[in-house]
């Protein structure tokens, strides 16, 4: 197998006999993010840094003209039929497109997708969540495709390949004109060299085809000195996301948030009145927390379920008052007695227990309130509560977070096998969880001692 160094000439040889504009980036390692692209001069801000002709854009079109009377090729959805070119190319390699298929990643190790089930148990449930999802897809894709080639059989791990560098590695030819779209959707597209671009949260870019549609074209917003690695955007993703998508983490990701999905749904799981009403205001799920910020989702949902909680308790304790209260006999002497009885074997509803649904009616403009800023609280009591009960839930995912990096450290003295760079990304964003979640319990803390 060539070195890099003679796959890259040979790459930009072809990419200059298909009209690839000369372009003053050449790949370099660097110590944060692994080989990129350096500037080979300066860039002002507004410049174009990369613009890829039309004619090498990896597109379902590729696709259907290596099976032009296949219908069920055509019917593949966009991400399964550019995942089958490259598996095709792969498979059978081709003067065409092996420069390019060459210099693509020959695995995928530090993504989640791929790491031992042991570690990927440890890392947050978000992560996990991806990874269920992106299995059901490559499911779905994969017995597509088998069903369009049935003489042609190819195999799963070389069809997973090929998805995850489309899914790593492909662009949105999102425009103005409707030719960028499809069935709603953007249309999407591998585009060579473009795809060696590292991502940056600091990286601030334009994109899209040109007028004429003859290039897709980048530019950076912000300017970048001759020897300085030049970014693009991915979007403004957390390093969960990061690594569950692409299998990269960076540092200092001001979008990094924990989620608390799992955590709240078990405690709405209880209270359907509660859940519906969340969901008609448009506030169930996406329960999250960031540095010093409990969040507004999930603070005032909770709010809501503690409020319900209190109006519960003290509508259950009017009610056994009043039918503990003396009263005349209307037939017998132990008539009140046993009524008084019945009633004080009422149950008060506990924190595991459902609200009664008439209680919520009455709470919905009172938490409307609190929402719009034109109240503080519902009650001090019921706040008190909402924060007493969030600073419980960040106490144990803390103690879930704490266990997971010890579990991390087990992984990576037993199983030597596993890639660095996984146990290395999986530490950092559980890590990163801890730090987000101590940070968020002192911002709770000071609000329950405000309370007092």
């Amino acid at each position: 197998m060539a070195d890099f160094k003679t796959q890259w000439m040979r790459f930009v040889a072809w990419l200059k006999d298909h009209g690839f504009p000369p372009t003053p980036l050449l790949p370099a390692d660097f110590p944060d993010t692994g080989r990129g692209l350096k500037a080979t001069r300066d860039f002002a801000a507004d410049s174009p840094v990369v613009r890829v002709p039309k004619a090498i854009l990896i597109t379902p079109q590729c696709t259907l003209d290596l099976f032009p009377s296949n219908l069920k090729i055509a019917a593949l959805n966009q991400h399964a039929s550019i995942a089958l070119f490259v598996a095709w190319q792969a498979l059978h390699p081709s003067p065409a497109w092996s420069p390019y298929m060459a210099i693509l990643p020959p695995s995928f190790d530090t993504l989640p997708f791929y790491m031992p089930p042991d570690l990927l148990a440890l890392l947050p449930f978000d992560i996990q969540d991806t990874v269920a999802k992106q299995t059901s897809k490559i499911d779905r894709d994969y017995a597509a495709v088998s069903a369009a080639l049935p003489d042609d059989h190819i195999p799963r791990r070389v069809f997973d390949w090929a998805w995850f560098v489309v899914n790593t590695r492909c662009i949105s030819l999102n425009t103005d004109t409707e030719a960028a779209w499809i069935d709603k959707q953007p249309r999407i597209a591998l585009a060579p060299f473009l795809d060696c671009l590292n991502h940056s949260v600091d990286a601030v870019i334009t994109a899209g085809l040109e007028d004429d549609g003859g290039h897709y074209r980048i530019s950076t917003r912000v300017p970048y000195a001759k020897g300085e690695q030049v970014f693009i955007s991915y979007g403004p993703h957390d390093n969960n996301m990061l690594l569950a998508e692409y299998g990269f983490v960076v540092q200092r990701n001001s979008f990094n948030h924990v989620v608390l999905d799992r955590e709240m749904e078990a405690i709405l799981a209880r209270m359907p009145g509660v859940t519906k009403m969340l969901k008609d205001e448009g506030m169930y799920g996406e329960y999250t927390v960031a540095s010093e910020d409990v969040g507004y989702r999930l603070l005032n949902a909770m709010r809501l379920v503690s409020a319900a909680y209190a109006a519960a308790t003290k509508a259950a304790q009017q009610l056994t008052a009043s039918r503990s209260s003396p009263r005349r006999p209307l037939a017998s002497p132990s008539s009140p007695s046993s009524s008084a009885s019945s009633a004080s074997s009422q149950p008060h509803p506990q924190p595991h227990q459902t609200p009664p649904e008439p209680v919520l009616p009455a709470l919905y403009p009172l938490w409307r309130a609190v929402m719009n800023g034109e109240s503080r609280y519902i009650s001090a009591e019921s706040d008190m509560d909402a924060y007493t009960r969030l600073a419980a839930m960040v106490d144990a995912k803390t103690a879930a977070y704490t266990a997971a990096l010890t579990g991390i450290a087990r992984i990576e003295h037993t199983a030597p096998e596993t890639s660095p760079y996984a146990i290395q990304f999986a530490r950092q964003v559980v890590q990163e969880g801890i730090d987000i979640l101590a940070s968020v319990a002192r911002v709770i803390a000071a609000e329950l001692a405000a309370l007092q």
